[in-house]
């Protein structure tokens, strides 16, 4: 939050700079403006993507405990019904693994560590 706080802060200076300057040109202050903004939005974003991919770890883990659980136990319809469960987190691991190759500022390291459900 304090570097948007302080990105905001930093575009106003400069356009306050640039106009008392007689530096202002629209050709320069409004892409500075965009790109700060876009800058911005992605910084925003970043925060609330890390927290729910670590909502998801956990979620993770907890179904491999649950297919564990279960398998020590024996029963046989809750296995079947974790079943899906795995599958779709198997799943969930494979994605995320994929877009930590190309985007790891976003994804946190910890999912590197998981090993499929079996």
């Amino acid at each position: 939050m304090l570097i948007l706080i302080g990105l905001i802060v930093l575009s106003a200076v400069f356009t306050f700079w640039a106009i008392k300057n007689d530096w202002y040109h629209p050709g320069i202050v409004i892409p500075a403006w965009i790109f700060l903004a876009l800058l911005a939005l992605a910084i925003a974003l970043i925060l609330p993507f890390y927290m729910a991919i670590s909502a998801e770890i956990e979620a993770f883990n907890a179904t491999k405990v649950s297919l564990f659980n279960a398998r020590e136990h024996g029963n046989d319809f809750e296995i079947a019904t974790l079943q899906k469960e795995v599958f779709i987190a198997n799943q969930w691991l494979a994605k995320v693994k994929f877009y930590n190759k190309h985007f790891s500022l976003w994804i946190p390291e910890k999912v590197m560590e998981l090993e499929p459900i079996k």
